[in-house]
């Protein structure tokens, strides 16, 4: 008798219920053990109630996007013609906590990094029918202001915002001064300076990225603070796992070669090409020291 593994088949069991819009439903395990026997019943005690369908979903405070914008964003839906059909309309727990990350997710990629969902409220209408109502605070809508790079000895701020070119793509910095900035367009960016970077040999090289809040101009300033390393060079190239495609086939596929710099970037785009050939379940890269320096 495991009580551990009855509580989380309860859980499942009310999980089940959700899933079909029945959001009030409870069951619990109960035990009466036999001393004398060493065994014991269990009963899974259920509470059934009524399904709860989602008349509407609100947004209280919400003055930059419009209402049905919002709706768009959140996976959980409101009742209309054909909920019956598609199964929507239902509120789920696990789906309705997703449906708050990415709300909040959604203003941030749009510079409203202050955003906050202050509470939701449950309008029961009916017994079974309710109106959903989020309590939001938009904040203000962030622009980049002074853009700062410290410990770049060995290129200038301009080469790095040049950026590299692969394949005809250029990839570099996007969220300049005045930009909208998001926390995904930071997170891009730290990769374009390591790719940057990475495609000049410095594989080892580190990106931090300090941000700087000004409320009063609306502004985030941003600090990079780069350590460089070393450049890495080649040695040569391993093909492990492949035991139906001969080296030769994978080998013309790859844009690096033994003896030039460690491109970071075309060691990626190798990796890119091989997957494009449907070929393996899965291809991964490895880098590992050798006996040379670098």
């Amino acid at each position: 008798l495991d009580e551990q593994k009855l509580f989380l088949d309860s859980q499942e069991m009310q999980k089940m219920y959700q899933k079909s819009g029945y959001q009030k439903t409870t069951v619990k395990p109960a035990i009466a053990p036999d001393e004398n026997t060493g065994r014991a019943t269990v009963t899974f005690e259920v509470i059934e109630t009524p399904k709860v369908i989602i008349k509407d979903i609100e947004f209280v405070g919400a003055t930059e996007f419009s209402q049905k914008k919002l709706r768009k964003v959140l996976k959980t839906k409101r009742r209309w013609l054909f909920s019956w059909l598609t199964g929507s309309a239902k509120l789920k727990d696990e789906q309705f906590e997703d449906d708050q990350e990415k709300l909040i997710a959604f203003h941030q990629n749009e510079g409203y990094i202050d955003f906050e969902i202050k509470d939701v409220q449950f309008d029961y209408v009916t017994p079974n029918r309710v109106i959903i109502r989020f309590m939001v605070s938009e904040g203000a809508r962030y622009k980049v202001g002074n853009i700062t790079f410290k410990g770049n000895s060995l290129f200038s701020t301009d080469e790095i915002y040049q950026g590299i070119k692969v394949e005809g793509r250029t990839r570099k910095i996007e969220m300049t001064v005045g930009k909208i900035f998001t926390p995904q367009g930071l997170q891009k960016d730290r990769e374009a300076i390591q790719d940057f970077y990475g495609a000049k040999g410095y594989i080892d090289m580190r990106v931090a990225s300090i941000k700087v809040a000004n409320t009063t101009t609306g502004t985030m300033d941003l600090v990079y603070e780069i350590d460089e390393k070393n450049k890495s060079f080649i040695e040569k190239i391993e093909i492990k796992g492949n035991d139906k495609t001969k080296d030769k086939v994978i080998r013309r596929e790859l844009a690096v070669s033994p003896g030039e710099v460690y491109d970071m970037v075309r060691v990626k785009l190798s990796k890119e090409r091989l997957e494009g050939l449907r070929y393996f379940e899965k291809v991964d890269t490895q880098s590992e020291e050798t006996d040379v320096p670098n």
